[in-house]
């Protein structure tokens, strides 16, 4: 079951936040770091919606609340800006591109089965399908556990659906650089048949760095070349450069 943010907020305390304005990419992974954690979550979460709103000043941070049961509770939502990841390990406001969802998983525990259905569906909502990240992979944190992490780094929490991963080896990377302001990054794959979305350079596992090419384009070259993941149409030549494909990422204002 879906509950919206309407079941469980109170008028006295609203979940509240800046809408989101960047596009959204990385999914993230958070646990509460407690073994207490109360069967009803209702209570549950109007008692840290409180707590966050007296003594931190903002809203809980999380887009959704997934239970090891299935059901899932709506915190912010993707409509506003995360506020569960400060991105202290990462350049920029991680809070910018990511949806984090908190697992209703106690210290040791593992997400269940039925949790992940329904994280995936969340993420797949607003078209995120990158590998899941765990909290302390932005945060100088222990969350979201030893357990979910080594469920992540196994892939037990990757979309079966999701854009094929990176190819290993002689792949090239290419940096497109379109610099118009403060723009929002977006990564994407070149597989030879069509361009797919796939994560911001900050959650890359190649890293953009030394020896990456970087071109500079115009906004009818970057308007070509982003596309949805049902074009077919070829990325043009001077971009690719291997015949296993190239990755790129486009920054836009």
């Amino acid at each position: 079951m879906d509950y919206p943010r309407t079941y469980w907020q109170t008028a006295e305390y609203p979940v509240t936040g800046p809408l989101r304005k960047a596009p959204t990419t990385q999914a993230v992974a958070h646990y509460s770091g407690s073994d207490n954690i109360p069967a009803e979550k209702v209570a549950w979460l109007r008692s840290m919606q409180a707590d966050y709103v007296r003594n931190r000043g903002y809203s809980l941070g999380y887009w959704y609340l997934v239970c090891q049961n299935g059901d899932s509770y709506q915190i912010r939502g993707p409509e506003l800006n995360s506020a569960a990841n400060n991105g202290d390990k990462v350049p920029g406001n991680a809070n910018d591109w990511t949806a984090p969802i908190l697992f209703d998983v106690r210290t040791n525990e593992g997400v269940s089965p039925a949790a992940i259905a329904t994280a995936r569906r969340l993420w797949n909502s607003v078209g995120v399908f990158t590998r899941p990240v765990p909290h302390h992979a932005l945060d100088a944190t222990a969350c979201c556990g030893s357990t979910v992490t080594a469920q992540i780094a196994a892939g037990e929490l990757d979309n079966p659906t999701a854009p094929p991963p990176l190819p290993q080896g002689d792949i090239e990377m290419i940096a497109i650089r379109f610099d118009r302001g403060a723009g929002a990054w977006t990564g994407l794959i070149y597989t030879g048949t069509h361009l797919a979305h796939a994560v911001t350079p900050s959650a890359w596992s190649v890293p953009v760095g030394a020896g990456v090419k970087v071109v500079d384009v115009n906004e009818t070259q970057l308007d070509d070349l982003i596309r949805s993941s049902a074009t077919t149409t070829p990325c043009p030549p001077e971009f690719v450069n291997t015949s296993r494909g190239a990755i790129w990422t486009a920054a836009r204002a």
